[in-house]
């Protein structure tokens, strides 16, 4: 062998060892949040909490480790946010509202007529802030009042019986659904017009609209499931971004506030076409070109099927499954978005601001001699959190702020050919 070829196999062999680097990092992404919650709804709050909906309202503060029950009666339908801090909920018995979740001094709106409600749409006004139009889904059509207003106005109905399982908006623009049909109103519900899929076999599992043009709508089928893209509105689906996702269930489909695309649902068995193998989760980045796996980490038990996705606010996506409990990402959003250098990510600290302490993370696919260090404002070192080798992986630190007066931090990953720097607030 001459001394050539054997240079070439060695770079092979590198390439190969750091393209094994990269896929383990990549199976680090989910970590798991709790073994029990079985989300169908996960919203983020005003702050650090998020809102889940598990057949009653629970709330987190440590981003799903605990769940809290914060409204204890069963059959909760949705939950929403309002434009100034107020907090909506649906159940069978109506629509209850408050502007402090966490006191139990929820009151009830009047319902009248209102048959029972099955799904919740809070739209703001940027032109009347504090004035809310609550929209809200039957199985007798869609309702709509505004948050002053006492009684309730039907809006549409051609649902033929069926509930309404989702309702979105953007702008003037209203969507719905139910399990085989949905509906767009671009008067602000004025006329409405049905969206045709074109698909005619299957259940459509989630809608959701990123702009005044884009509309994305999920259906379930077999033996193939769709996500169809319409850049019109509504009226068309022929986007670049729908995809045939073979003999996968789709049960969810979200978007984070950068116009990623979050999908997901379970892999179905090869020979029994009706049981899942797997939960699944493919993205699509808003500037990218097409659909990624993103579900490496996921538990591979059976039945672990994805049956609702949500963010918190710290950017975090959350993944409920049907048997395996809730999971979210190690990251925010994943890996995106953070500050990366040569395959070194350094991401953002969580919480921040910062009271007694925060955490972020540093990834890496191949070993760092690197120094870890935090400095105040005018660049004292005032706290040394390594020096020396990281290996590859995913690395959390954890500063300890209770002795730091208020004040800009940052914290600083340099290397011989990297210099990463984020920052965070302390304020107690």
């Amino acid at each position: 062998m001459t001394h050539r070829r054997f240079q070439i196999i060695i770079f092979i062999l590198i390439l190969g060892s750091l393209s094994g680097l990269r896929t383990e990092i990549h199976a680090q992404i989910w970590e798991r949040a709790n073994r029990t919650h079985r989300s169908t709804q996960i919203t983020p709050g005003n702050g650090k909490e998020i809102f889940s909906i598990a057949s009653r309202l629970f709330t987190s503060n440590d981003l799903g480790n605990t769940m809290v029950v914060n409204f204890p009666d069963t059959g909760i339908t949705g939950f929403a946010i309002g434009s100034t801090g107020i907090y909506y909920f649906s159940s069978r018995k109506g629509i209850d509202t408050t502007s402090d979740p966490f006191n139990g001094n929820w009151v009830m709106l009047p319902s009248g007529d209102l048959p029972q409600v099955t799904a919740l749409f809070v739209r703001t006004s940027a032109d009347s802030p504090g004035e809310d139009e609550i929209w809200v889904g039957t199985a007798a059509g869609l309702w709509k009042r505004k948050l002053s207003e006492t009684q309730w106005q039907k809006k549409h109905d051609e649902s033929d019986g069926l509930p309404i399982m989702q309702i979105v908006g953007f702008n003037k623009n209203i969507y719905y659904r139910t399990i085989n049909s949905a509906f767009a109103s671009h008067d602000e519900g004025l006329t409405w017009k049905p969206i045709s899929t074109g698909i005619t076999n299957g259940n459509i599992t989630s809608i959701i609209t990123t702009s005044e043009t884009d509309v994305y709508v999920a259906v379930s089928s077999f033996p193939s499931s769709h996500v169809l893209q319409s850049v019109d509105a509504g009226i068309s689906f022929n986007g670049a971004r729908g995809t045939d996702f073979g003999s996968r269930t789709v049960k969810a489909l979200v978007a984070n506030a950068q116009g990623d695309l979050f999908l997901g649902g379970g892999i179905r068995d090869d020979f029994k076409q009706d049981s899942i193998t797997q939960g699944f989760i493919w993205r699509f980045l808003k500037n990218g070109s097409s659909w990624e796996d993103f579900s490496t980490g996921l538990p591979s038990t059976p039945f672990s099927e994805v049956i609702a996705l949500g963010f918190s606010s710290a950017g975090k996506v959350f993944a409920s499954t049907d048997s395996s409990g809730l999971w979210r990402t190690i990251l925010p959003s994943g890996v995106r978005q953070q500050a990366n250098q040569n395959g070194i990510i350094l991401s953002p600290n969580f919480p921040n601001p910062v009271s007694s302490s925060t955490e972020f993370s540093v990834v890496n696919d191949h070993t760092i001699k690197a120094s870890l260090a935090v400095f105040d404002a005018v660049g004292r070192n005032i706290l040394q959190v390594l020096s020396g080798d990281i290996t590859p992986g995913n690395h959390s630190f954890t500063i300890d702020t209770k002795g730091l007066p208020n004040g800009t931090y940052f914290y600083r990953l340099q290397s011989p050919e990297i210099l990463l720097t984020k920052s965070f607030v302390v304020s107690k």
